[in-house]
């Protein structure tokens, strides 16, 4: 019984990250037809909220482990995206400088860097071992109905996350 539950869960996250994935497409091939927006449904589901601040920490709601972080440095944004594998012998980390958009409902970026670490066992007298695998990544973060979502142009990474900010309660940290 737990399995089916655990496997429905499955099939509905994705069909949902699947929708989203369609809305983020529409809404990027309407820029780029310089389409106003007037009268779109994909322009009116990316719309950020009045008062909405990009600043803070956000995790993966379908991982629980993939964390995405944004700050604010005059006018830029320093983000930062870090994914463990799952037995953290592996960090992915995608690090840029975003800026918003034109309408103010995404946060754009070129010259982002995905960079990977090698974690050696606990015991182990190894180092860290960094490899930087490309960078001049692009990509968007969007918000969507309080979720945020992040996708790297270079390789499409993102595009499985789906961000909801950090309660440091949950994390047992004093209120």
């Amino acid at each position: 019984m737990k399995k089916q539950v655990i496997i429905i869960v499955c099939v509905v996250a994705a069909v949902a990250l699947l929708i989203v994935g369609y809305l983020i497409f529409q809404n990027r091939k309407n820029q780029q037809s310089n389409n106003t927006g007037t009268g779109n449904e994909a322009d009116a589901v990316f719309q950020v909220p009045e008062g909405f601040e990009w600043e803070g920490s956000y995790i993966d709601s379908v991982s629980g482990y993939a964390v995405l972080t944004i700050e604010r440095s005059k006018d830029r944004y320093l983000c930062s995206v870090a994914v463990p594998t799952s037995d953290i012998s592996y960090v992915n980390t995608y690090t840029f400088e975003a800026v918003k958009s034109k309408d103010g409902n995404s946060l754009e970026y070129t010259g982002g860097v995905h960079t990977e670490y090698l974690i050696p066992e606990v015991d182990s007298e190894t180092e860290v071992t960094t490899t930087e695998i490309y960078n001049d990544g692009t990509g968007q973060i969007n918000y969507y109905n309080g979720y945020i979502f992040w996708i790297d142009d270079k390789d499409s990474a993102g595009k499985e996350f789906l961000f909801t900010p950090q309660d440091l309660n949950d994390l047992g940290a004093a209120s």
